[in-house]
């Protein structure tokens, strides 16, 4: 700990210390070892208050989620314009929650607490996870004009296999320098991004094309039995 400055507010006498933490060590974990201290110390009227990284993720963490179901939705109605269907929209959008699913292995597996700029992170992927499912639907939906559905999904997966695995990869490994230099504030935004786009792009390529394959090959198949 290192006191840097003894102020007055309002007449009331306050100081303000900085705490550096151990190379490892958490956001949580630092918080309960000072509280721990406080407990067994008598402050008299002396009061703590927390501030930095701890009030930062408390200050953006409900904003952010505001802003996330905002942005879904106007990216809802973009698609909705762009494929004039209510249903493919929403297949594009079902990789987002899943793709946080690979953003919370990466920060276990690389034991990478979660803190504002983890958050900062996930939200980022909200933008960037349904690219590639924007194109793929909409290569499927070209391809099922003239083709099968089964056809016009494997078609799809196949021209845009290659594009989509690069996009991704040169993505996640164009974060690793700051996942190596950003230190315990920009390494969870870092991991967290990575982890989601990894597993976006596994989802895209294999979740999307069932799901439009299990929704359109039953349409397919009543359209076939009328005019047969």
């Amino acid at each position: 700990m290192k006191e840097t400055s003894i102020l007055r507010h309002n007449q009331v006498r306050y100081t303000t210390i900085d705490l550096y933490p151990i190379e490892g060590a958490t956001l949580s974990e630092v918080t309960q070892a000072i509280d721990l201290i406080v407990k067994d110390t008598d402050m008299g009227e002396i009061t703590i208050e927390y501030s930095g990284e701890n009030t930062m993720f408390e200050d953006i963490s409900g904003d952010l989620l505001q802003a996330s179901i905002i942005a879904m939705i106007v990216i809802y109605f973009i698609m909705l314009f762009e494929f004039n269907h209510f249903i493919k929209p929403l297949m594009v959008l079902a990789t987002i929650p899943l793709s946080f699913t690979g953003s919370f292995v990466f920060m276990m597996i690389f034991n990478i607490p979660f803190s504002a700029t983890g958050l900062i992170g996930m939200v980022a992927l909200i933008g960037v996870t349904v690219n590639n499912g924007i194109l793929l639907i909409e290569y499927i939906s070209r391809h099922a004009r003239n083709h099968s559905v089964e056809e016009a999904c494997v078609e799809a997966v196949y021209l845009r296999f290659r594009p989509i695995i690069l996009t991704s990869l040169t993505t996640i490994l164009g974060l690793i320098p700051l996942y190596i230099t950003g230190g315990n504030f920009f390494r969870p935004l870092a991991i967290t991004f990575m982890g989601g786009m990894a597993t976006a792009t596994v989802i895209t390529l294999f979740l999307v094309p069932s799901m439009y394959y299990l929704i359109f090959h039953r349409k397919e198949k009543k359209e076939k039995t009328r005019l047969l």
